[in-house]
């Protein structure tokens, strides 16, 4: 399949277009929920101006993504555990919020989050709602909470496209 996918970067690179959206396809024909060789496909389909063909795997990549907000039911994530959750997109910058129910007591939960195994956020938590810009990855990226010194509640996961 990988094979595939780089005889049509290699049409693509060349401008043969079709020869391109042929072995795409063939990709496709295998693995049509493929994130990297749609957004190929889209691409090329962009240099063909073929409107239709891009508006359908627009469609298609859309329904792919992860919805713009996630209910956590029953997460209390303890102290010294991991809450893990998968998310797919389209390797744009999004603000990723992160809903907590209020903490209890007077200690403030520190918390680290990473994205796809780099930290990006590290503090106390003294909203509700945290908002991080983050730059995504095409295709799966992984999303990790982990509270350091109590435990927390997430509720909600949501997301937007960062203004440029």
């Amino acid at each position: 399949m990988k094979i595939l996918q780089i005889i049509g970067d290699s049409y693509q690179k060349e401008d043969f277009h079709y020869e391109a959206a042929d072995f795409y396809q063939m990709v496709l024909n295998i693995d049509p929920d493929n994130l990297g060789t749609l957004f190929r496909m889209r691409k090329n389909f962009n240099r063909l101006n073929k409107d239709y063909e891009i508006w359908r795997i627009d469609n298609k990549i859309r329904r792919l993504l992860s919805p713009e907000e996630i209910a956590i039911p029953n997460s209390p994530v303890d102290k010294g555990k991991t809450f893990s959750q998968l998310l797919t997109f389209d390797g744009s910058i999004i603000d990723l919020s992160l809903h907590f129910v209020p903490p209890d007591g007077e200690v403030l939960p520190l918390i680290s989050v990473f994205f796809n195994g780099q930290i990006i956020w590290e503090n106390y938590l003294s909203e509700n709602v945290l908002t991080i810009p983050v730059k995504t990855e095409a295709g799966t990226n992984r999303l990790e909470i982990f509270p350091v010194n109590r435990a927390v509640d997430l509720f909600k996961l949501s997301y937007d496209l960062e203004e440029n």
